[in-house]
């Protein structure tokens, strides 16, 4: 049920659910495929409103404080060697590089980041779980960062957060240590069962105070799919 705000704005008095995160058309997608292995992380907040109004997420001065972030923020999510592109896709902004990442925003707050899976020099088929943990924490800080950046009042009290790995079915976990002690040998096994996501669900503080416990709460069980 909505109910107007202060502001006038239409206000959904239950907060999103953690399946919720699964976006219509004109929100943002959870996946993203750029023809290589990629983890993606969405994280909508609630309770469901709009944010953004339809002029401000299209001014030049959001779409240059958000590309500045992805690019030169203490966790790089684009690689500043790539060509980047913006625009609007419907009431959707996005932002992307060729062979590399995409960031979405909507009206409502709603983020998702896609990457690259970082891979070491000898192009082994392999996920490192510090890595991977290490792109995840970096996700969620900006997806944190944007929600302050855009509600600094904290209108979106929870979170639903979502995270998955596409494109990577042929690959194995392992640790840095293991990577390390077999650097061109391993054992890959394909995936036969489909890949889901992971859903967890958080008052927005946590994304800043517990945001090591939560990339751990996504992480682990998207390693056990593999397993």
């Amino acid at each position: 049920m909505k109910q107007p705000g202060l502001d006038g704005r239409q206000r959904d008095q239950n907060p999103p659910k953690a399946g919720e995160i699964r976006q219509k058309r004109g929100d943002t997608a959870l996946s993203y495929s750029s023809g290589t292995a990629s983890l993606n992380l969405a994280v909508a907040g609630g309770p469901r409103q709009s944010i953004l109004r339809p002029v401000e997420i299209e001014k030049q001065t959001l779409v240059d404080a958000l590309m500045k972030r992805a690019l030169f923020g203490d966790h790089r999510l684009f690689d500043i060697a790539l060509g980047a592109q913006q625009g609007m896709d419907g009431a959707v902004l996005v932002l992307s590089q060729e062979r590399g990442g995409k960031i979405t925003l909507n009206e409502q707050g709603s983020i998702c980041v896609s990457v690259p899976i970082e891979r070491s020099n000898r192009m082994m088929p392999e996920l490192v779980y510090e890595v991977v943990q290490g792109q995840f924490s970096g996700a969620l800080d900006y997806a944190s960062w944007v929600l302050d950046h855009i509600d600094p009042t904290q209108r979106l009290m929870q979170v639903a957060i979502a995270a998955s790995l596409t494109g990577a079915d042929h690959m194995a976990w392992r640790t840095q240590r293991e990577s390390q002690a077999n650097p061109n040998s391993m054992s890959v096994g394909m995936r036969t069962n489909e890949q889901t996501s992971v859903h967890i669900s958080k008052t927005r503080p946590a994304l800043r105070l517990n945001a090591a416990h939560i990339v751990e709460d996504l992480v682990v069980p998207l390693r056990r799919q593999w397993r």
